[in-house]
């Protein structure tokens, strides 16, 4: 019985490779523009999961692990895509920079299973405070655009 029990499981677990999820990067048409520093912190921390550009692992091939790190990454590009930030209107880059630097305070991101296996992403105490001066200096920024003379000449 025992023996059964285990083929059937072996079986299963051979017949559910067949079943890949989608794993794609459609092109990056609209990135973040930001300074190199803060551009090398999203790209190490949070890139693989929210932008266009996912380095997707061995083992997200790997059933039923790669269907977790697939929907993973799709509810991730939902949240906030970095590759699409140029497309969103102000009032959503202005609630998703407050979310990141909530998300990175509360500790929820980069998510522990992720750091788990990419030691690399976790955020040491100079990036947390780069981050969040970025936000707030981005956040100012958006709520005061500089107005560009040269465009109020060029409309008269």
């Amino acid at each position: 019985m025992l023996k059964k029990i285990g083929i059937g499981l072996v079986a299963v677990i051979i017949i559910i490779q067949f079943f890949q999820p989608t794993r794609e990067n459609p092109p990056v048409v609209a990135d973040i523009q930001t300074n190199k520093e803060i551009k090398d912190i999203l790209k190490r921390s949070c890139y693989d999961c929210h932008s266009n550009e996912v380095r997707w692992p061995w083992y997200s091939y790997v059933m039923p692990v790669g269907w977790i790190i697939a929907d993973d990454v799709s509810e991730a590009r939902r949240e906030v895509n970095f590759s699409r930030w140029g497309e969103y209107e102000t009032r959503r880059k202005l609630r998703k920079l407050n979310e990141v630097k909530e998300e990175i305070e509360e500790g929820k991101m980069p998510m522990a299973s992720y750091e788990f296996m990419h030691g690399d992403s976790e955020l040491s105490d100079a990036d947390k405070s780069m981050i969040y001066q970025w936000v707030e200096q981005s956040i100012a920024e958006l709520k005061n655009p500089v107005v560009d003379s040269a465009k109020i000449e060029m409309s008269n």
